[in-house]
């Protein structure tokens, strides 16, 4: 059995659509506003993706001796000679696999200038009156790890711990000049094999280009969602196509 389904013609649909062309026209600019959103997510995505490949690759490579370097690029692999000055530094509320801890900073001394190296983390003694027991590494004479930026943009003073100087909320340009470095704004991460090293999952990236995929699937969904919900209460074809597939399923028997 066949049924011939008739179209809607312009004429049945015109009169509701004018009658209702508020709705048609916030519903255009929230089906526009939801495409361009999806649109911009997967883009995200996409840069997303590049930033992963460019950051994958350079920490592959071979690490040079910082001295040799011409210019530092983020994340590229490097290896300093020297020596580790004694005072330590802990960077609060830093949280590995839900546990609360603190990155450890230290100063470390080449021949041509200082750097501030991250030697990974280090869980908390859960009393915020003590600090966890570090040795200072005096012996390590070698590192390896990657260049990684400081906030230079930051300009808020360094907030020093009323119990323990040491202990700061964050790196910026002020910590630095605090503790008297000057090297452009970059600190050095230690790979997991480096001397000195501690807990040193570095998470590189806040989130991966899945969830900027999953936004744009949910804005295209919902830019779906406004066409149907517009065709179904700005027009009246929803209710002729069944009115006119009614008549001819009674034509038919």
């Amino acid at each position: 059995m066949i049924v011939d389904i008739p179209s809607a013609s312009a004429k049945d649909i015109s009169l509701p659509l004018i009658r209702n062309w508020p709705i048609t026209i916030f519903s255009l600019g929230a089906f526009i506003l939801f495409i361009f959103l999806g649109l911009w997510q997967l883009d995200r995505a996409k840069q997303k993706v590049e930033l992963i490949q460019k950051v994958e690759s350079r920490l592959s490579l071979q690490p040079q001796e910082i001295s040799n370097l011409s210019s530092y690029q983020e994340y590229a692999s490097v290896t300093l000679v020297g020596v580790f000055q004694k005072e330590i530094y802990f960077l609060d509320n830093r949280t590995r696999n839900g546990r609360v801890g603190y990155e450890v900073l230290q100063v470390f001394s080449t021949e041509s200038t200082d750097w501030l190296i991250n030697r990974g983390w280090i869980p908390s003694t859960g009393d915020r009156d003590s600090l966890p027991e570090v040795t200072a590494s005096l012996d390590v004479k070698s590192l390896q790890g990657y260049l990684y930026p400081i906030d230079t943009e930051t300009s808020s003073s360094v907030s020093l711990d009323p119990v323990f100087n040491n202990r700061i909320q964050q790196i910026n340009s002020n910590f630095i000049e605090t503790i008297g470095l000057v090297n452009n704004g970059w600190s050095i991460r230690l790979f997991a094999d480096s001397g000195a090293a501690l807990i040193t999952d570095w998470n590189f990236f806040n989130s991966g280009p899945e969830k900027h995929q999953a936004y744009a699937f949910q804005w295209f969904t919902m830019a779906i969602a406004v066409w149907l919900l517009w065709a179904y209460s700005a027009t009246n074809i929803i209710f002729r196509l069944r009115r006119r597939l009614s008549r001819s399923l009674k034509k038919e028997f």
